[in-house]
């Protein structure tokens, strides 16, 4: 269709003012421009783009992009690029001529009648059968919503939670969830206690749905986040009324997450990292806002978040330190998830874990053993070995800047159990050293060419925990001291082997 109607464009003289009140001629045109601006030629992409332009300022252009959008089938059937790219235009024409207040303004401003019109065909198009198409819409869709929610469309968070309701169609699902994801953190939360209780249901039914698939699964965990991340913003009487409100609701969402957890992190399974993190994300929402309400649950998914953290100690081996893991799989965004990414959002879970006065008493019996495993996920990568061996000033812009590495994130969970749990991580870390360092040497033994890599770790904690390891020294020395007039009490023994470990431990690694 789109050559067509090229002759619309005669030589690139045709001005957009000449289809004013015509409006099949002007949809003529602009699908003709929208091809033209799209070709390599700039004899016929440049008055494509005038083209454009100038009928950006014309009466009808807005619902003209629409119908651009939505001419997927029949004889007036436009190619999913060029629809793709009506809906790319139609949200800059929402930027530029919505809201004469908006900081992109550019007049004249588009009618009342126009912007009612392409309101009302917008949710319908969330539902298209190409995924580009849809997430084009959803950003039209959340640009509106910048200006006109709730005053001008306050229907809109209904609409869209009706459609996951109804699933009429995976595709819907997807759109309208796409939507709910790029807006939820411009709600007005005084808006969020009418729409919550029927999302966060609807959510869980498609979650929980032995057929949803990955994409779904991960877009509705990340709209539940956005949800709750509402509560971020929110203070005093308000605050508290929309956590009650919400605690119930999130009840049946425990057991799901735990269930994910507990599949553990698989290296041939990149398409479910995605799905994990959010995981990950929601569950440490939850220890900071609800955890006194729920202490029965707490248990169930401590253990959840330990198998998990145990299973990632051989995926990271296996994917990051002998080799490089693939990327998981790109989501609607086009953005893929990297695994150094995924465990580092699981540290973050756990260093909030273990500063939390709720869960910090559960996961103490485990720090001895959680101190030892973080020091294998500390072990320099395949990538990062190549990239400092040639480099020793990247290295140390590496080690101080790094924000999404399990080098650094090790680094914080050891410093805060230290911090919260006292002599007891640091003399748990000591154990967890010296056990590393004893397998480093065996592997050595054996001729183990990468035996240098644990060794490594182990010296990376501690340094991390230099402070720590040398006040337990000298707290051992005082306690030896303290006891040299007499008899040396069992305390002030256990000190000074304590203190004369450090002093080994320290000869041993420079």
């Amino acid at each position: 269709m789109a050559a067509s109607l090229s002759s619309g464009l005669p030589g690139g003289s045709t001005s957009a003012a000449s289809f004013h009140g015509n409006q099949d001629a002007l949809c003529a045109a602009v699908l003709a421009a929208l091809a033209g601006s799209m070709s390599s030629e700039s004899n016929t992409r440049n008055p494509a783009e005038r083209m454009l332009a100038e009928a950006s300022a014309m009466p009808g252009f807005g619902p003209v992009l629409v119908t651009v959008v939505a001419a997927s089938g029949g004889s007036a059937r436009a190619g999913d690029d060029v629809r793709q790219l009506a809906a790319v235009v139609l949200r800059k024409f929402v930027k530029e001529h919505w809201d004469p207040s908006g900081r992109h303004y550019q007049p004249p401003a588009a009618s009342d009648g126009d912007k009612e019109s392409v309101r009302s065909a917008l949710l319908g198009l969330l539902g298209d059968s190409c995924r580009r198409v849809r997430t084009a819409v959803g950003m039209v869709v959340a640009a509106v919503a910048a200006h006109d929610y709730p005053a001008q469309w306050p229907s809109l968070i209904t609409d869209l939670v009706c459609m996951i309701q109804a699933g009429r169609s995976a595709e819907q699902i997807h759109g309208a969830l796409r939507c709910l994801s790029l807006i939820a953190d411009d709600i007005d939360e005084q808006q969020l206690p009418a729409v919550v209780p029927e999302l966060i249901p609807a959510l869980h039914t498609i979650c929980s749905s032995p057929g949803a698939d990955v994409a779904l699964r991960r877009r509705c965990l990340m709209v539940l986040h956005g949800v709750i991340s509402a509560l971020e913003n929110t203070a005093g009487s308000f605050q508290r009324k929309y956590r009650d409100q919400l605690l119930p609701l999130l009840h049946p969402w425990l057991p799901l997450l735990g269930q994910e957890l507990h599949r553990g992190i698989k290296i041939d399974q990149p398409s479910e990292w995605g799905v994990q993190k959010e995981v990950l994300k929601l569950l440490m929402q939850t220890v900071i806002f609800f955890a006194k309400f729920l202490v029965p649950q707490l248990p169930g998914l401590l253990t959840a978040c330990w198998k998990y953290f145990v299973s990632g100690v051989q995926v990271h081996e296996d994917g990051l330190v002998r080799g490089r893991a693939e990327e998981g799989d790109a989501d609607e965004d086009g953005d893929s998830l990297e695994l150094e990414s995924l465990l580092s959002q699981m540290f973050e879970l756990l260093i909030s874990m273990v500063g939390h006065q709720r869960t910090s008493g559960l996961l103490k019996p485990a720090a001895p053993e959680m101190m030892y495993l973080t020091i294998s996920y500390m072990q320099m990568t395949e990538e990062q070995a190549e990239t400092w061996a040639t480099s020793t000033d990247q290295y140390v812009a590496d080690e101080d800047d790094t924000l999404f590495s399990c080098r650094t994130s090790g680094e914080l969970l050891l410093e805060q159990a230290q911090e919260v749990f006292g002599k007891d991580a640091v003399v748990a870390l000591l154990d967890a050293v010296e056990r590393r360092l004893q397998e480093a040497a065996a592997a050595r033994a054996h001729g183990r060419p990468d035996w240098w890599r644990l060794r490594e770790a182990a010296q990376l904690a501690v340094g991390c925990s230099a402070e720590h390891l040398v006040s337990l020294a000298r707290a051992g020395r005082v306690s030896s001291n303290s006891g040299a007039a007499s008899a040396p009490s069992p305390r002030a023994s256990a000190g000074r082997a304590v203190g004369a470990r450090v002093a080994g431990l320290l000869q041993n690694i420079l």
